[in-house]
């Protein structure tokens, strides 16, 4: 699908523009307003026409994922103009090329954490405790209602409001594209470095067939992404390094890992212990949300407002 001009009118929806890291195998991320006022939305759009099923099929089922979640913290699906006859809030857009498949959602005003973390040497102890524990809180959510988000990372994690001197502190849950239920069988979706080893070997074929839909628990895959997002966070660095996916993926298999204190000295010991944690080989040793939340909260006072401006990297 070819980029959808700024003006171009979607009932009730005008595109403004398309995010640049907003764009998808599957989908594009564009920034709209409501027709009339200054309301803004964030419309998914698929980048496949109407008639390749794979694209309706991949919309529908976050769609689907996304009208079942309700927390703060998870980016929020909201209703069609009208309803629509398929049973989602989705729909087609009838008066653009090939028809693609849409549906809306709230608009988030700040960037992404990944704006904040790229080529930085940690953010303040007490920010990242904030962060990582609003993002614990929104899994749980998931979590609670039978879903595994499978793709947790700063690029999926947007401020509601830029981090600005005396602005809340709300990271939101985005980007559930390669979610599943808990009880199903797994795509080979995701980003390598933020995945386990246990679900490497899964995407790779390494288990038997008849054991592969049960090799992994979903909530573990999230819990070890946290990992991976707590670790970044309070170092600037990921936790296993390769110049390659073969290198990458051969430390993660191998647990090779620097531990974090190796990398920011002040770091608090029950903190480095917490990711590693996290981060075991062994899915059955990381510990649960609610006791990553309860240490979290130990560890240092909960943050509800930036103290001052965070800068970002462009």
């Amino acid at each position: 699908m070819m980029q959808i001009k700024k003006g171009t009118v979607i009932e009730p929806y005008c595109i403004d523009f398309a995010l640049p890291q907003g764009r998808g195998g599957m989908a594009q991320i564009y920034v709209a307003h409501v027709v009339g006022d200054s309301r803004k939305v964030a419309l998914k759009i698929s980048r496949g026409s109407s008639n390749d099923s794979r694209y309706e099929n991949a919309l529908r089922a976050e769609a689907s994922i996304l009208k079942n979640l309700g927390h703060p913290g998870i980016v929020k699906i909201l209703p069609l103009h009208t309803p629509s006859k398929y049973g989602f809030p989705m729909e087609r857009a009838f008066n653009i090329k090939g028809e693609p498949w849409y549906f809306a959602m709230e608009y988030l005003d700040g960037k992404s954490l990944h704006a904040y973390t790229a080529k930085s040497k940690g953010l303040p102890l007490d920010i990242s405790c904030s962060i990582i524990s609003h993002v614990a809180s929104a899994l749980m959510h998931v979590h609670e209602q039978g879903y595994a988000h499978l793709d947790v990372k700063p690029e999926n994690i947007v401020f509601r409001y830029p981090l600005k001197r005396s602005a809340v502190l709300a990271p939101v849950l985005v980007d559930f594209g390669v979610a599943a239920n808990v009880k199903g069988i797994y795509t080979d979706g995701g980003s390598l470095a933020f995945m386990p080893p246990e679900r490497i070997k899964q995407v790779e074929g390494r288990v038997a067939p008849e054991y592969a839909a049960f090799a992994v628990d979903p909530v573990k895959v999230d819990i070890y992404g946290l990992g991976v997002l707590a670790f970044e966070l309070v170092t600037g660095k990921l936790p296993f390094q390769g110049g390659s996916p073969g290198r990458l993926t051969s430390a993660i298999l191998n647990h090779a890992l620097t531990p974090p204190r190796q990398y920011r000295r002040d770091l608090h010991p029950a903190m480095e212990s917490l990711i590693l944690q996290m981060l075991d080989a062994d899915p059955g040793q990381r510990p649960h949300l609610s006791q990553v939340v309860n240490e979290l909260r130990r560890i240092s006072p909960q943050v509800e407002c930036v103290g001052y401006d965070v800068p970002f990297r462009k």
